[in-house]
């Protein structure tokens, strides 16, 4: 976890990365899980 420090002083282009990168992968796994699922819907 990040400190109150590092996220007043830090570089801002780590942080974004930092913090994006968690949001990115929860979404990509909730876009795939979607996609299953139409899929294996409309099969049945």
């Amino acid at each position: 976890m990040q400190s109150p420090k590092q996220l007043e002083e830090g570089n801002i282009t780590k942080l974004i990365i930092s913090f994006s990168g968690p949001a990115i992968v929860g979404m990509l796994v909730m876009s795939i899980y979607n996609v299953v699922d139409r899929f294996l819907s409309a099969v049945v």
